[in-house]
């Protein structure tokens, strides 16, 4: 995935003390296939984590997805985890952020089931499933995204995780 492009519109959202840090590469599908346990060890304890998916619908791509606050390491007992500096967002085709509205929780989890950023009522905000291959979006309270980031499961091209180096 080359969104190099991206990175700018991105950046600002990010929380202030990180927008003076390089970047790391921790994984990406592309290198290391579709392993979620893999995922976890290649994400170990860096935190934040910033996970950049690339969908595909038929001839139509999708660039979105979301600011982790805390680390994988922090999935134990299948609990909802995180902070509210988590967010989702859109980069393409419309750059968005979905913040924390300040009031719900659940933030993060993540399991051998897959990884949930903003739990609702139906879902989450973002699901990843188990083999990381499709994406799923719920409306969520706690991230002001009143409607699905897009309105059927796509297709997962490549995921990566980014985190900021010391």
């Amino acid at each position: 995935m080359r969104m190099f492009r991206m990175w700018q519109a991105l950046w600002h959202w990010f929380p202030p003390r990180h927008q003076q840090k390089g970047l790391h590469l921790l994984f990406t599908s592309d290198e290391h296939g579709r392993s979620l346990q893999y995922l976890y060890l290649k994400s170990g304890m860096h935190e934040p984590i910033i996970l950049l998916i690339e969908c595909e619908d038929g001839a139509t791509q999708t660039v979105l997805g979301a600011y982790l606050s805390k680390s994988f390491v922090n999935r134990l007992d299948n609990k909802v985890y995180g902070t509210g500096e988590t967010f989702v967002f859109s980069l393409d085709p419309e750059i968005v952020e979905y913040p924390w509205n300040k009031t719900d929780n659940g933030f993060i989890t993540a399991s051998d089931k897959g990884i949930g950023v903003g739990a609702g009522e139906d879902g989450f905000a973002l699901w990843i499933d188990s083999s990381m291959t499709h994406l799923t979006s719920h409306p969520t309270k706690i991230f002001k995204n009143s409607h699905p980031l897009f309105n059927k499961p796509l297709r997962i091209k490549c995921l990566e995780a980014w985190s900021f180096i010391e």
